[in-house]
């Protein structure tokens, strides 16, 4: 909150005390430069990454600075008897012989003769707020009463502002499954992006899946949307699980809630042996690939993409992401738990995460919508790109 001129947090003491409770309140101090450009900086400087904005009359003005020069950091604006015109000529002028009255120590007339007769409608508490009005400016001072004054003289049209201000654009993070990588949502990034910021998550790095959720939360934005494909999706489940205030909708899509099963644990130790030794490619070929597309035109093109992104991907990944698998935790107390909008998303013919699954994780979500997928196996994204970003842009919209 940004009060106005020769004012601080007294300016907002009721709505203080009346959303305290609800909402992190921060009075900003606009007395230590002498122009827009500089107050706005200040105040950014000593403001969290994000944050909703209040500004009372040359707090809106330097609020609207703000804005200007960093739109990305403010995700609600309040703009409350203010001006985003330039100052007139007549006002500057006006305000030479003020700042001259307010050095000679006369700041108690200037703001009784000139300033205070023009702030207040007629009401039986007017004198008690001019009262305060006076006190908030004798505590202030002349230094910054002119300060101010110079600030306000140059301060710039905000006109061409107020145009390019956007409604916050929504970020989705979309978590890859095991051996992917953004490839895996091509066709939704295009079709997306137009309407929603778009974060592809790396999940190479860790070989818990909890380390892993962790990290992906290290680096999206306070709130997002999360989207997790196969092994993306048990990462977004436990990322649910850590802090499930910081999402605001969940896409589940060809996944699994369940613990790894002990004969699925055993398989992967030879696979890793494989990749171990240099024969990644043939694991990928031989075991995996196969269970992953349903037949369709697009196959041969879609797994020949699988196997780069696996190539580029490498044994270390491919050994770090199958030890999370095998160690990960049952999810279903986390799905009674979501209390956001789900989207549970399955291609009809998946082979490693059926229809089934997709069906119990939806009957024990409690704000949940199943859409499946004809003619798709595990990868949708890619088996019938057209229609999953459709069901996406419609659910995410």
């Amino acid at each position: 909150m940004i009060p106005g001129m020769m004012c601080d947090e007294r300016i907002f003491a009721p709505q203080i005390e009346g959303l305290s409770d609800s909402i992190r309140i921060i009075v900003a101090d606009i007395s230590g430069h002498s122009t827009v450009q500089d107050l706005a900086a200040e105040v950014l400087k000593k403001s969290p990454p994000k944050f909703h904005l209040l500004g009372h009359s040359m707090g809106g003005i330097v609020a609207m600075e703000m804005y200007a020069q960093e739109p990305n950091r403010i995700e609600k604006l309040v703009l409350m008897d203010t001006n985003h015109k330039a100052e007139l000529e007549e006002v500057k002028a006006m305000r030479v012989p003020q700042m001259k009255a307010a050095k000679e120590g006369k700041l108690v007339d200037v703001m009784r003769d000139e300033m205070k007769p023009n702030y207040l409608d007629a009401s039986d508490n007017r004198e008690s707020i001019l009262h305060t009005c006076m006190e908030m400016a004798k505590s202030m001072g002349p230094e910054v009463f002119i300060n101010q004054s110079k600030a306000l003289q140059t301060r710039v049209d905000q006109q061409s502002t107020l145009r390019l201000i956007a409604v916050p654009v929504k970020t989705l993070v979309m978590i890859p499954g095991m051996m992917c990588d953004e490839r895996i949502f091509a066709p939704q990034i295009e079709g997306l992006s137009d309407s929603i910021r778009i974060i592809v998550a790396d999940i190479s790095g860790h070989s818990t899946v909890q380390d892993l959720a962790a990290e992906v939360l290290k680096k999206s934005p306070p709130k997002f949307h999360l989207l997790g494909h196969s092994m993306g999706g048990i990462v977004a489940m436990e990322m649910y699980a850590q802090e499930p205030n910081r999402i605001e909708k969940l896409v589940l899509m060809d996944t699994n809630h369940k613990a790894e099963l002990e004969e699925v644990k055993a398989m992967r130790v030879p696979q890793m042996k494989a990749a171990k030794e240099g024969k990644l490619v043939d694991v990928m070929r031989d075991e995996m690939k196969p269970n992953y597309l349903d037949a369709s035109d697009n196959r041969e093109s879609i797994l020949h993409t699988c196997m780069e992104m696996a190539k580029s991907m490498g044994p270390e990944v491919f050994i770090n992401q199958s030890k999370a698998l095998q160690t990960r935790v049952d999810q279903q107390s986390t799905l009674r738990l979501i209390a956001v909008p789900v989207l549970v998303i399955c291609g009809s013919n998946d082979i490693l995460c059926p229809v089934e699954r997709h069906e119990l994780m939806h009957s024990i979500i409690n704000d949940s919508e199943l859409k499946i997928i004809n003619n798709a196996g595990h990868m949708p994204s890619l088996e019938q790109p057209k229609e999953t970003t459709e069901v996406l842009k419609k659910w995410l919209n």
